[in-house]
C-alpha cells in the first residue's frame, strides 16, 4: 500500500476538465518546468535587469530634478524609528 497519495494533499481536481485545470497550475511549477539552461538565463536576466535599474535610477533622479535636499534628509532622519536597550 502506498502513502504517497496521502502525503501531498492537493484539491480535487480530477473532476474539472483538463483545459480548466491546466489554469490552476501554479506559476512555480511551470517555472520549474523549464530546462535548467532557461532557468539560468531568466535568472541571469532578471539579475542584469534589476542591475541596470539601480544604475539607472540615479542618473534619472538627477535628470529629472528629483535629488533629496538637506532639508529632506533631516525629515528623514526624523521619522526613521530609533532602537533603545532596555535594563542598562
Amino acid at each position: 500500500m502506498s502513502f504517497y497519495r496521502y502525503s501531498f494533499p492537493l484539491p480535487i481536481l480530477h473532476h474539472f476538465p483538463s483545459h480548466l485545470t491546466n489554469k490552476l497550475t501554479p506559476p512555480d511549477r511551470s517555472f520549474l518546468n523549464l530546462p535548467s539552461r532557461a532557468r539560468l538565463y531568466i535568472g541571469l536576466g532578471m539579475i542584469g535587469w534589476a542591475g541596470l535599474g539601480m544604475l539607472l535610477t540615479d542618473k534619472a533622479e538627477e535628470k529629472f530634478g528629483l535629488v533629496p535636499t538637506e532639508k529632506d534628509r533631516e525629515e528623514l532622519e526624523r521619522a526613521v524609528p530609533r532602537v533603545r536597550r532596555v535594563g542598562d
